[in-house]
């Protein structure tokens, strides 16, 4: 992946998600442009995206390939690698 490249971060996560809100909280400081989709308000987005467990960031890069995270811990390390 080279510094260039465009991605598309999709955290999916929900208002009564304790993690979720940890982690929203966390991001509030970071300089990483993330779509944020509660899974209560796009339940058919989130069907359709299999989103299973919570919460989940949707790593989308620039040729169509993907990449998913779960849990609080994955996705941070994946976020500061990123920064």
């Amino acid at each position: 992946m080279s510094e260039d490249e465009k991605m598309e971060f999709i955290l999916w996560s929900a208002d009564w998600c304790g993690p979720c809100k940890a982690l929203q909280g966390w991001l509030k400081n970071k300089t990483i442009e993330i779509q944020i989709r509660d899974i209560d308000n796009y339940p058919e987005a989130a069907t359709k995206a299999v989103v299973r467990g919570l919460p989940t960031l949707d790593i989308i890069f620039e040729d169509g390939s993907t990449n998913r995270l779960v849990g609080l811990p994955d996705i941070q390390m994946a976020i500061e690698g990123f920064l």
